[in-house]
């Protein structure tokens, strides 16, 4: 056996394969024998490598349920008793330290399989043994040391043996002893139970935790007698981590985290002199897991803060003068190895993020003046650019507030040839993540923020304008120079060249909605320019080093697809902001694109052509990293295609559309079921956006062939549960190496058993979802012959199975979309919709309805469940997440969504808010235009009071703590708010019962609740304004009783119509307007109070401006009520001097279909001011609102002037003919 260990360590291939061979043989025909051999080996070989060795080898084989389960079961009693008691005198008589460890974990693996089936402990006196030896006072505490070792195997290995009765207490209080007076007061057995400590506490549940906090200040307090013991000093710093990530609540209660985070900088300061790196980053991250744990420890301590923050620049100036400056990987600060740079920046962003800006930008700007200051010294001024970018991560307010200062500072270092090029590696990308994260600048204010005593925005407008729009010119020079072809074969020149494409992206993605061409003004032709170069000289590039080094990335040569891949992006993102503008750029890009796709298509098939004849274990892992590099390049240059012709427009387009599709079906004939699912992903992306662009144009044909792909991919399993046979296969291998290499399997417990997920196909299958639902909101009316499969796919993504909140996501937008367009399409079908579709559309809306609000009660099911742990971490100081996670935008989109499909139920019978003569002369006549699908009468109050219960539990739920944004909990109110609108829209006066039975009582709780900015203390603006859209809604749409609740909006209605929140106000105004038209005799008494507040919200300082406007354009219409319904003509002339209306669409067609009905009727209120409405009806018509540049027509939701109004006018007065361009008034 010895001779086999020998073998199986040779350096020699040949003997090695031999070797290992004869092993497997030997335990496949004899594994009592060859286990006993090799465990003999272990017990009593002097040699240490042998001993060692063997160890390694016999525990691994402990773990296999061929090997060790089967030998283990050859061994009679008495041999296993034996066993028990050799091993721990080998415990002890191990030749070293290393085959102790080995040893230790055998003797876990025994313990473990001395468990029978029932649960029965066969060894249960080896704690107690154990602990005996932790007593032995040997020289250096040899024999407790290795004792402890085994201990925390003993809890990794075998938990059911320390959990039981007393065990874990009798554990705290041996391990406690050992931290502090150890036998021979041996700093080894000190930081062994320290690491056991942690192990320890990991087992704890949080009740149970509290009675062990005497760990935690036993441990932190070993460190003192550690000294220099560089590796003692890493594992201390391990087993402390470990503690304050798996128990924050003991750490906190043992009120240790400030002394500690004061000796953690002491150490990393002593360590700095010493030039120990490794202990200078572990000192830094215990320091970081407080911030992200306990940040409350440090909030309080200015000292402390700023300390930190020296500390991590400290770190990203500690770099080796002698490092190559053309070194790529240090250059990008790249993520290959883990530097002093690379631990300080991320410290660094860290320590902001839980710590918060407010504490720590006011220190650190002065930090990052005084390094930039320093004129010369390249490694201060990286320092300081990298701090800007650790701020720039955090994207918060303090540093958009100073963006000018900030920039001016960076822009200069960017292009400056005499700064050394790491520094402008990092100045660029610092430039790139400002451009990123303050692309859409509103996100950084909440609604109701920066606002006076009562919870307002005094500006009335909360808009911020981004990054591009505040400095777009600047930023642009300044990314364009970055653009210039490198004169030589530098990987960090040519890295800086893509990255500056890259800008350009990143620019271009605060440039769009209609501001491209504006921002990117006088630019637009030299950045263009500069990328054609790029893109020529990195093809020119490509094929020299093809023919020098073949197809690999090799060390020394330049990235050329990264290149080229940031220029496609570049070229794609400067083409969707400009939109239509592009249409003079595209006959030079297309064809360049299109020319790179062959090339590349090219290169793809040739390398997997490559893999596919050497076997894909046997080719070089820098040609496998290239072969991934020009697949990726591949799936960015079809985006790029589709990109530019989404901007030009179906017409443009169509030539190279149609070739473009020809490729697509060919594929999907020939190639698409050999499943490369990479290739399908991005044909199938290609595909559908060039369908989007196509628009209604798109060949059903085409949809025929793609369709029933997406439908079936999108249906493909990415699960499957694991069956006995394969668990029992998946618990001897888990030490195989070898086993999925490619990391495609995940396994997860879940109640019914255990499931593996392939992640390859849980990727490609979001994707294709992804894809689908792209193609149903876009082309809804398109997809109807596939309606029926579409919505089975979201369904039961949404109903179950393993998914996540991403697939969620795309189903809940998917069907609410779907229900959208099969409420449109049946619409179009008149009175000829059958009863099969009629069926077909209501099983489809119930389903869809009961599944969206299902997830949206289990949504609010799980936050409720974490809010009490959520409140405990807001007490230690830790920040609750404000991101936009996916969870809260789940819940939301969710919300949303309920809303649409309730609004398409309702408009399914042909009542839209674009069909202004509708809603206008039949005010919602229900008789005429009743809906095709909607929720059955028997089953409205039970849907209004499900509705309602989540909004009551949406307002109980502590303010200010709640895991997502307050923001989010806004759009969710208001979203369920607009969905019991719509249930009483769709069922009139059949409502007003269950709207009085659940819904009066919470719009009365919002209402009547003091107006407040601290949502603890009283409702904001934002929530006052939903308690106002539920009396608006069931007035308008109630009928005559509903009338009566006039007299309990009214004094609501008026105290709001003046306030500063545009929000609150527009509710208001809206609720004046909704009160004189269908409030009957009950509001003829405040009619003199409801003019003169509109009259004031009308000519109020900046009503017509911001976001204000909307509401004011709300005021305007009420007052067009009031001479409609109520007859005050003593204001018509006052009237007219206020339209027309621009900013609120619905309300905008409103008051000018009134109007032109009030000429074309000759009315006699009217007909004195005909002149004038004739002025404001050409002034309406001769707005853009709403008008597609691409298609010359206007949007019926966005215009301001309907489409009948815009007829009328141009047959009777002159005006712009629908679906031409507007011209300016005359």
């Amino acid at each position: 056996m010895e001779g086999l260990l020998r073998s199986l360590q040779s350096n020699n291939n040949a003997e090695r394969d031999a070797a290992e061979k004869q092993f497997v043989q030997a335990l496949a025909s004899d594994v009592r024998s060859t286990m006993n051999n090799l465990l003999q080996l272990v017990l009593v070989s002097p040699d240490a490598a042998i001993c060692q060795f063997g160890a390694v080898l016999f525990r691994g084989q402990l773990t296999r349920k061929k090997t060790g389960e089967k030998w283990w079961k050859t061994l009679s009693n008495d041999e296993k008793e034996n066993l028990r008691s050799v091993l721990l005198g080998r415990l002890q008589s191990a030749p070293t330290p290393k085959t102790k460890r080995q040893v230790s974990q055998i003797v876990a693996q025994v313990a473990r399989m001395s468990f029978d089936q029932n649960g029965n402990d066969h060894w249960p006196t080896l704690l107690g043994n154990l602990a005996q030896m932790c007593s032995s006072s040997d020289e250096g505490g040899a024999t407790a040391h290795v004792a402890v070792i085994t201990i925390e195997e003993l809890m990794k290995t075998v938990p059911a043996k320390v959990e039981v009765g007393t065990t874990p207490f009798e554990l705290r209080d041996l391990l406690t002893k050992l931290m502090t007076s150890p036998p021979n007061d041996s700093i080894q057995v000190r930081i062994a139970a320290v690491s056991a400590g942690a192990c320890l506490l990991t087992f704890l549940d949080e009740d149970d935790a509290s009675e062990f906090h005497a760990i935690v200040p036993a441990a932190l307090n070993v460190v003192t007698a550690v000294g220099n013991n560089e590796e003692l000093l890493l594992k201390w710093c391990e087993s402390v981590i470990e503690m304050i990530q798996n128990q924050p609540r003991l750490v906190h209660k043992s009120n240790v985290a400030e002394p500690l985070v004061k000796t953690m900088l002491e150490l990393g300061a002593a360590a700095a002199n010493n030039g120990s790196e490794d202990v200078q980053k572990q000192s830094l991250e215990v320091c970081v897991q407080i911030a992200m744990e306990l940040p409350l420890a440090i909030k309080a301590n200015q000292e402390l803060i700023k300390s930190l923050l020296e500390s991590c620049i400290r770190l990203t100036l500690s770099v080796d003068e002698d490092e190559d400056e053309d070194d790529f990987a240090k250059v990008e600060g790249a993520a290959t190895e883990d530097t002093l740079y690379d631990h300080g920046f991320r410290a660094l962003y860290l320590l902001i993020e839980n710590i918060g800006e407010d504490l720590t930008v006011p220190l650190l700007f002065p930090m990052i003046h005084q390094l930039l200051a320093a004129s010369g010294d390249w490694r201060r001024e990286r320092a300081g650019i990298s701090a800007l970018n650790s701020l720039a991560y955090t994207s918060g307010k303090l540093l958009y507030e100073n963006l000018q200062s900030v920039l001016e500072r960076l822009v200069p270092f960017v292009n400056n040839p005499n700064t050394k090029m790491r520094v402008r590696h990092v100045a660029l990308d610092t430039l790139s993540t400002l451009l990123f994260v303050y692309s859409d600048a509103s996100t950084l204010y909440d609604e109701d923020e920066d606002s006076d005593e009562t919870g307002f925005d005094s500006s009335g407008n909360n808009e911020r304008p981004n990054v591009q729009s505040l400095f777009g010119p600047m930023l642009l020079e300044c990314i364009t120079k970055t653009l210039e072809p490198p004169q030589s074969k530098s990987p960090a020149q040519w890295a800086f060249a893509s990255k500056g494409a890259l800008a350009v992206a990143y620019f271009c993605s605060g440039s769009e909605d209609g501001k491209g061409a504006e921002l990117l003004s006088n630019f637009t032709q030299p950045i263009l320019e500069r990328l054609i170069g790029l893109i020529k000289a990195s093809s020119a590039l490509q094929q020299q080093q093809t023919a020098q080094h073949g197809f690999a990335l090799v060390d020394g040569a330049v990235d050329v697809a990264d290149v080229t891949g940031s220029c496609v992006q570049a070229v794609g993102a400067v083409a969707k902001a400009l939109g239509e503008d592009f249409t003079p750029f595209y006959d030079t890009f297309m064809p360049l694109v299109k020319e790179l796709y062959s090339h590349q298509e090219q290169a793809v098939a040739e390398s997997k052509q490559h893999m596919a004849n050497h076997g894909a274990g046997k080719v070089s892992t820098e040609r496998s990293t290239w072969n991934e590099k020009q697949s990726h390049l591949l799936g960015l240059i079809m985006e790029c295609l589709s990109l530019m012709g989404m901007a030009v427009g179906a017409s443009k387009f169509m030539p190279d559309a149609g070739a473009l599709m020809e490729f697509v079906l060919r594929y999907m004939d020939s190639e698409w079921a050999k499943g490369d699912t990479d290739r399908n992903a991005q044909v199938a992306s290609l595909a559908t956006n060039i369908c989007v662009c196509m628009g209604d144009s798109v060949d059903e044909a085409v949809l025929g062939k793609i369709m029933p792909r997406f439908i079936e991919w999108a249906n493909k399993s990415h699960y499957h549960e694991v069956d006995e046979a394969e668990l029992e296969k998946l618990q001897e291998e888990d030490e195989d190496e070898d086993e999925d290499p490619d990391h495609s399997k995940q396994y997860v417990m879940t109640e019914e058993g255990v499931l593996c997920i392939n992640t390859f196909l849980f990727k490609d299958r979001l994707r294709v979802t992804e894809l689908i639902h792209t193609l149903v909101a876009d082309l809804g009316l398109k997809l109807m012959p596939w309606a029926g499969d579409i919505a089975k796919l979201f369904i039961e993504l949404l109903n179950g199975g393993v998914t996540s909140p991403d697939f969620q996501l795309y189903a809940v937008y998917g069907i609410g979309c779907l229900v959208t367009a099969v409420g449109k399409w049946l619409n179009q079908q008149g009175t000829e919709v059958n009863a099969a579709r009629r069926e077909f559309s209501q099983t489809l809306f119930q389903k869809s309805l009961e599944s969206c609000v299902n997830n949206l009660v289990d949504g609010f099911l799980e936050a409720a469940n974490e809010d009490e742990q959520r409140q405990e971490e807001q007490a230690m100081g830790k920040e609750m997440d404000e991101d936009e996670d996916q969870s809260s935008l789940l819940l939301t989109a969710t919300a949303n969504q309920i809303t649409e499909i309730l609004r398409a139920g309702f408009e399914s019978g042909g009542l839209t808010e674009t069909n202004i003569d509708r809603m206008c002369n039949d005010s919602y006549s229900r008789e005429r235009y009743m809906p095709i699908f909607n929720v059955p009468q028997d089953q409205l109050e039970n849907t209004i009071a499900t509705l309602v219960s989540l909004m009551r539990s949406s307002c109980d739920r502590p303010r200010g703590k709640p895991w997502w944004k307050d923001s989010h909990n806004h759009e969710v109110m208001d979203s369920l708010a607009e969905s019991v609108g719509l249930l009483v829209k769709a069922h009139g006066e059949a409502a007003l019962e269950p709207f009085a039975k659940h819904v009066l009582p919470i719009a009365d709780r919002l209402l009547d609740a003091p107006l407040s900015k601290d949502p603890a203390s009283g409702v904001t603006p934002s929530l006052k304004a939903v308690g106002l859209f539920f009396l608006d809604d069931v007035i308008e749409h109630g009928g005559p009783r509903a009338a009566e609740l006039v007299n309990k909006a009214m004094p609501h209605l008026l105290r709001h119509a003046d306030a500063a929140n545009n929000g609150l106000r527009q509710a208001s105004l809206f609720g004046l307007g909704v009160c004189v038209q269908h409030g009957g005799t009950y509001v003829d008494p405040y009619m003199e109070q409801i003019v003169q507040a509109l009259v004031k919200a009308i000519e109020a300082q900046g009503a017509r401006t911001g976001f204000g406007a909307s509401a004011t354009d709300n005021a305007i219409s009420a007052l067009l009520k009031c001479i409609i319904f109520k007859n005050a003509t003593s204001i018509t002339a006052k009237f007219l001097t206020y339209p027309p209306c621009t900013s609120d669409a619905l309300e905008s067609r409103i008051v000018h279909y009134r109007l032109y009905r009030a000429l074309a009727t000759q009315n006699a209120t009217f007909m004195p001011h005909a002149d004038r409405i004739r002025q404001i009806l050409i002034e309406a018509c001769s707005n853009d609102t709403g008008l597609s540049t691409k298609t010359g027509a206007f949007d019926e939701e966005t215009a301001i002037v309907s489409n009948e109004t815009r007829a009328w006018v141009h047959t009777n007065l002159g005006g712009p003919a629908p679906g031409q361009a507007p011209v300016p008034p005359s």
